[in-house]
């Protein structure tokens, strides 16, 4: 068991961000050393999750929905 905590693989989000301005500020191919060299310790990809709204506006959106089905 100890060893399955000690070689965990671990997310490090520094190397994805360095590996996307690597590919898109540099323009350094994908499959490229530099990137594969931030990206295979961890089999991490390129890519990177963004939302086109707020958790603030999420929570108004929800509360709104809630207040249709309750009374409409």
């Amino acid at each position: 068991m100890k060893d399955r905590t000690k070689k965990a693989r671990k997310y490090l989000p520094d190397n994805v961000e360095n590996a996307r301005r690597a590919i898109y500020q540099l323009g350094m191919p994908i499959g490229g050393a530099a990137v594969e060299g931030l990206l295979r310790e961890t089999s991490s990809v390129p890519t990177s999750v963004s939302y086109p709204f707020s958790l603030q506006s999420l929570s108004q959106i929800m509360t709104f929905w809630h207040f249709l089905e309750c009374f409409c």
